[in-house]
């Protein structure tokens, strides 16, 4: 009786040690709807398909017709990021998921390239001007960087979103003196200029920053941009 008893308080202090060692895990469910926009700017009628995962977890799951999707079970993370991916959209990671149903708009991959574009220097800046292959209407924007390596990717540049229209055959851009001053660029300084054609619905969330980069989240497709372009700025 007595060796039971040494051997039930042996137990119980292994069980107590093991419950301090082992914080509790607090979980959360993840849910919201993922709307696709296509070319023109109109919602899907069928949403569903979209593969939504919960990065640095194995949790993922789909959309139903509606963009309806949830998931549950997940360690919480402020940090925490849901990636969207589908065949024919821009796959998009949204950073900091809100632990509440939200909306997430996500866009079909536009089938515009841009024909040409066009750099002069003007009295107030330099005019950034382009138009889309066979004319059609689109949203484009435009990077500015002292390296050949400016591109949507990099986390300083200085950048114009622009579309007269939100969609038109054209687009026009002024970067201003005052604006690439206070960038940190400097007078007689060579930039490189280069445009990606735009998914650019209303509602677009200019705000998503990756919070381990401090990049941007930026609907472009990189492959239809424009050639780079180069100009010595002096103001």
């Amino acid at each position: 009786m007595l060796k039971k008893l040494m051997y039930i308080i042996i137990l119980l202090n292994i069980l107590s040690c093991r419950s301090v060692d082992s914080p509790i895990v607090e979980l959360v469910n993840f849910s919201g709807y993922a709307l696709i926009y296509d070319s023109n700017h109109q919602i899907y009628k069928n949403n569903s398909g979209i593969l939504v995962e919960v990065l640095g977890t194995d949790k993922s799951t789909y959309t139903d017709s509606l963009g309806k999707w949830e998931i549950k079970h997940v360690p919480i993370d402020e940090e925490r990021t849901v990636l969207f991916t589908k065949e024919g959209i821009i796959p998009y990671k949204r950073f900091r998921y809100p632990y509440f149903e939200s909306r997430t708009i996500i866009y079909e991959i536009p089938s515009y390239h841009i024909a040409f574009q066009d750099v002069t220097a003007n009295d107030d800046g330099i005019l950034v001007t382009g138009k889309f292959v066979d004319n059609v209407r689109g949203s484009a924007i435009t990077f500015l960087d002292t390296t050949n390596l400016v591109s949507s990717s990099r986390k300083h540049h200085v950048y114009g979103l622009f579309s007269p229209t939100r969609l038109d055959t054209f687009y026009r851009f002024n970067f201003s003196y005052s604006n690439l001053s206070e960038s940190g660029i400097k007078s007689g300084q060579k930039c490189y200029i280069k445009s990606y054609p735009m998914a650019l619905p209303e509602g677009m969330d200019i705000y998503n920053v990756d919070p381990e980069t401090g990049e941007f989240c930026w609907n472009v497709i990189t492959e239809y941009g424009s050639d780079i372009d180069t100009m010595t700025i002096r103001f």
